[in-house]
């Protein structure tokens, strides 16, 4: 497991075809799981039979006589990694999402365990906390202008970690098979981006042992901290008796670019992932 989580320490990348060499090699124990197309459509037709008839190359005619809308292969990998961080857990990065020089996977958690908002008398609680998930702020302007479902800010899609089965992820699955039942039309609104936002966003103002609920804006009122200053957060949530610690990240953590926004180009912490944005929409 990475250190300070129940998080597998491996890799899941995904392309059309499987390259021997990736930018995660140098990353000591740690095992990368590299899946060329054949492989993803196998995960996903063998474990998850809902998404199946929509990501189908051949696409099977419905018990109704009607058939599911076609997607695209960038739909298919979207599936494809929430597939795959649910069942398996570990750390999903794009293939042009590389860790930053001597950076390992092990840090993360420390690196960034100073810059977490809690009051003093919470400080040495911090420091033990098993962490389940791993998230990146990617932006904070809200999507109200680029159609439904609309969210008050963005989460990172392109490098996330999460321990296996975890109930975060499931309810990822759920609301992305939601969007694709209601034949929502965008594709960073029904497997991308913004449902994976809404879908975790909805989940930690549901779940959040304290602080339920949303602010006037939109935004968990549990994730207050790290939008109002730049740091991370803790969040402890409970779903069906089984409880979890989703560990938020400032924007500087996995989205190493320059925002203009104030409330984040001053925040702590160090960069963990470099995304070059070369990746072919396939």
């Amino acid at each position: 497991y990475l250190k300070q989580t129940l998080i597998p320490c491996q890799v899941a990348i995904t392309d059309k075809e499987v390259n021997e060499k990736t930018c995660w090699d140098d990353q000591k124990n740690v095992k990368v799981n590299f899946s060329d197309n054949e492989k993803l459509l196998s995960l996903i037709q063998n474990h998850f039979p809902d998404f199946w008839n929509y990501v189908n190359p051949q696409r099977v005619v419905r018990s109704d006589g009607s058939h599911p809308k076609k997607v695209s292969w960038v739909q298919r990998a979207d599936i494809w990694r929430y597939c795959e961080i649910y069942m398996n857990g570990g750390i999903y990065a794009d293939s042009d999402a590389c860790p930053i020089d001597n950076q390992h996977v092990d840090t993360w958690v420390d690196s960034w365990l100073d810059t977490v908002t809690r009051s003093d008398s919470d400080s040495d609680k911090t420091k033990n906390e098993v962490i389940d998930v791993i998230l990146g702020i990617e932006g904070m302007l809200p999507t109200t202008k680029c159609g439904s479902p609309q969210t008050p800010m963005q989460i990172n899609q392109w490098t996330f970690a999460a321990s296996p089965r975890s109930p975060l992820m499931f309810h990822v699955l759920q609301q992305v098979h939601q969007q694709m039942l209601l034949g929502q039309p965008l594709i960073v609104a029904n497997t991308g981006p913004r449902i994976f936002t809404r879908a975790i966003l909805d989940f930690i103002a549901n779940f959040a042992i304290k602080d339920k609920g949303f602010r006037s804006d939109g935004i968990p009122k549990a994730m207050s901290g790290i939008i109002n200053h730049g740091k991370s957060k803790i969040i402890e949530c409970e779903f069906e008796n089984q409880k979890l610690n989703v560990l938020i990240l400032g924007k500087q953590a996995m989205a190493d670019i320059s925002s203009g926004d104030p409330l984040l180009d001053n925040e702590e912490g160090k960069p963990l992932v470099h995304h070059a944005f070369q990746g072919s929409w396939k």
